[in-house]
């Protein structure tokens, strides 16, 4: 079973009548749509087959409290809608497990996607805020760890060798950017020594994916969406990649960063940045996209025109070590 005309996810959720139902985007482990409806508009999302129910279940719980509980403290984000059965993670379908679908869904925020260069100086002082927020919001009872999938993602890195065979494909595949990707080998596989084991001892549930995509620019302010994968992780490297993300994409932004950081710790930010060991989020995240970008390039049926000008964007300007030390020692001004 696939959703149509979403009338199975309005009546497992009871949602209405359904006025619209539009694919929006694909993600790598959920479709997601739009649903309007009689009692309002509503974000879909439709489980790939291949997620753990029970284990996706239990996470989009403890995230759903924590967005509750920063909402209450005055972070806008969507609102989770249960089923019928009082579940945040419902089936939808009948028969056998083989012919269900399993959803979330959660109340559509309207605004337009965040563009750094146009927003990014507004939103500093409530990204830092926010960050602050969130951090400082009561964990989750039932709140877990990094999944397995986005520990991998935020902790380790492709070997040498991967990137090594990444480059024979390439020029075996005649990839106008091949001779980049060659130029830049070594300086990729120094930029994942930093890449080491978070030893920290400041550990909360956060929001683990504050990327400027994940942001919305509505007629009140901002918005953040994509709390499923919320987790007890590293504050210090969560801070650490969210200034990298935000504040370096075109060099490096003094000005934005202490705005940033000051916005943070008035309202209780704890996070420390000792060394450019706490970027090895931000690190592993851009090496890890980076090679999964030239994976994609390489594979014919997968490849497209913004992929192939993402990687070279990528590859002409690496996060490299100075930037992280240049971060580092606007942070070290601050504090």
């Amino acid at each position: 079973m696939r959703f149509t005309d979403g009338t199975a996810i309005a009546d497992a959720f009871t949602l209405g009548e359904v006025h619209k139902f539009t694919h929006v985007a694909d993600g790598m482990m959920a479709r997601i749509w739009r649903l309007d409806s009689t009692s309002g508009s509503y974000a879909v999302k439709e489980f790939r087959d291949f997620v753990d129910v029970d284990e996706l279940a239990s996470r989009v719980e403890a995230s759903t409290q924590l967005a509750n509980a920063a909402r209450e403290s005055g972070v806008v984000g969507p609102r989770a809608v249960r089923d019928s059965a009082g579940e945040l993670v419902g089936r939808v379908g009948i028969g056998d497990d083989s012919d269900a679908v399993y959803a979330s869904v959660s109340t559509w925020i309207d605004g337009r996607p965040l563009q750094l260069t146009r927003d990014v100086s507004d939103a500093a002082a409530w990204l830092g805020r926010m960050a602050a927020t969130i951090e400082c919001a009561p964990d989750p009872p039932a709140a877990q760890s990094l999944d397995p999938w986005l520990m991998n993602w935020l902790t380790t890195v492709p070997a040498i060798f991967e990137w090594q065979t990444a480059l024979e494909q390439s020029r075996r595949a005649d990839k106008a950017w091949a001779e980049l990707l060659s130029a830049r080998l070594g300086q990729l596989t120094r930029l994942a020594e930093s890449v080491t084991p978070a030893t920290d001892a400041r550990q909360s549930v956060l929001h683990t994916d504050m990327q400027p995509k994940n942001v919305l620019v509505t007629s009140t302010g901002f918005a953040l969406l994509d709390w499923d994968d919320a987790a007890r992780c590293s504050v210090d490297r969560i801070l650490a990649r969210t200034l990298i993300e935000w504040f370096t994409p075109g060099g490096v932004r003094p000005d934005l960063i202490t705005g940033f950081m000051r916005a943070y710790r008035a309202d209780g930010g704890r996070g420390v940045i000792e060394d450019v060991t706490a970027f090895g989020y931000a690190v592993a995240a851009f090496l890890n996209h980076l090679y999964e970008t030239i994976q994609s390039e390489l594979t014919s049926d997968r490849a497209s025109g913004d992929s192939s000008g993402e990687l070279v964007a990528a590859l002409t300007r690496p996060l490299d070590t100075s930037t992280m030390e240049d971060v580092l020692a606007v942070v070290r001004e601050i504090s």
